[in-house]
């Protein structure tokens, strides 16, 4: 009984780093081989459930279907909402139902096989084996369904109360899709048959162990290797066949071209108003923190005035220089106004994102100083005002209107500083 625990463990630890490794490397081979192994994990799922059994205790039998590859579905589709956004979550939900769906009709047909002459049995099959009863496979689909919206449901409502712990809200949401399942599949599908209880009872506990150690090894992930990420990283390399021969590549190409700066190169207000609001919702969904750095350039209007336009320009550029070498291919750098830029620091406090305008701050001094030939306006020096959320507000406006409160108080006091909530 205990070896059956142990390579239950072992199933599920393989099957979960499996898909894990698949979604951490999705922006370098997309979705597509994340969906394939979930796919071919339904068919281990259907084929299981009515092949093996495993004894754990006296009285008490399980099915890896129900301990291991169950929670294992709803468990990614979670992490595909915490991580990604709404429409990557219903894309791969739609895609778990359509892939049961025709898994239930494949078999039902090439089932009908077995029962006429003519056919070879190579495994020992029979139809029961292959050929699930219509009240189980309409039970299943609508407990499909059932779960995988209320799981998005679920943690939404409880992300408003559990705020500080993502296993504690992963698990607690895990849980109660678990027991919203085994109801409804255990009732449709057997009540009010005899064995209702043990089925209900024994399905329920293994999918709440599957459960646990799924949300634990999430949370772990989602810590320890998960940054939310932005187009700020770049398109895919360009020696990749699929991102020449792939409509989406090009559109996202010229998208991406669309929400650049002319002058800085950088993103631009638009994309911020657009971006923003994303990075916000996902720091609330994660419970991260992140900050806005909103930087002014000093004097530009002098230099502009006594060097002329072009020399302003030059200005700009160089500063935008500083904070693109900066940023990590999850923040985002954007030119705001004609002498004012804003980085999303995702994942970032307050420490952090005072840690990176301090050095900003000395690399726009200390850079302009050493180029050659040196610019006539040089040394640079910009002005900065931090806000970080939630403690500085938690609406993309609170955070914006404080941010500019403390770059204006940077100015008042002469510039090239920063000022934050201390």
């Amino acid at each position: 009984m205990l070896s059956h625990a142990i390579l239950l463990a072992a199933e599920a630890a393989f099957c979960g780093g499996t898909l894990l490794a698949l979604f951490h490397q999705r922006r370098r081979f997309g979705l597509g081989p994340l969906y394939l192994v979930l796919g071919t994990l339904q068919f281990a799922q259907f084929v299981l459930a009515v092949s093996i059994r495993v004894q754990l205790a006296p009285g008490f039998w399980v099915s890896p279907a129900t301990a291991v590859l169950f929670p294992l579905t709803v468990m990614v589709v979670l992490l595909t909402y915490v991580e990604d956004d709404a429409e990557a979550t219903r894309s791969l939900a739609y895609g778990i139902v359509i892939c049961n769906l025709t898994l239930y009709a494949v078999t039902t047909m090439t089932g009908q096989h077995l029962r006429y002459p003519g056919h070879d049995v190579v495994l020992g099959l029979t139809p029961e084996a292959v050929q699930q009863p219509g009240r189980i496979i309409a039970a299943s689909s609508m407990a499909t369904v059932a779960d995988l919206i209320g799981a998005i449901v679920l943690f939404e409502a409880l992300s408003r109360y559990i705020r500080s712990s993502l296993f504690l809200r992963l698990w607690t949401t895990a849980v109660l899709v678990m027991v919203l399942d085994s109801v409804i599949f255990t009732t449709l599908a057997f009540a009010p048959g005899r064995a209702y209880w043990t089925i209900l009872s024994s399905g329920l506990v293994a999918k709440i162990a599957g459960a646990t150690f799924y949300a634990a090894l999430t949370a772990w992930y989602v810590r320890t290797f998960e940054q939310p990420q932005t187009a700020a990283g770049g398109a895919a390399g360009r020696g990749d066949v699929f991102a020449w021969l792939t409509y989406r590549q090009r559109y996202e190409e010229a998208r991406t071209l669309m929400a650049r700066d002319a002058l800085t190169g950088l993103y631009n207000r638009g994309y911020f108003e657009e971006m923003a609001p994303r990075q916000l919702a996902h720091a609330d969904r994660a419970r991260h923190q992140m900050s806005l750095v909103l930087v002014d350039i000093d004097r530009l209007k002098v230099a502009n005035d006594q060097f002329g336009h072009e020399a302003g320009d030059d200005l700009v550029r160089a500063v935008a220089r500083e904070i693109a070498q900066m940023v990590r291919t999850s923040d985002a750098a954007c030119r705001y106004g004609g002498d004012e830029f804003v980085v999303i620091l995702t994942n970032a406090d307050a420490a952090a994102a005072r840690i990176f305008a301090e050095r900003l701050v000395h690399n726009v001094q200390a850079h302009t100083v050493a180029a050659e030939p040196r610019a006539p306006w040089a040394p640079a020096s910009i002005s900065v005002g931090l806000a970080t959320y939630p403690a500085d507000g938690t609406t993309l406006r609170d955070l914006l209107r404080a941010a500019d409160g403390r770059l204006y108080d940077s100015k008042r006091r002469g510039g090239g500083r920063v000022t934050s909530a201390s």
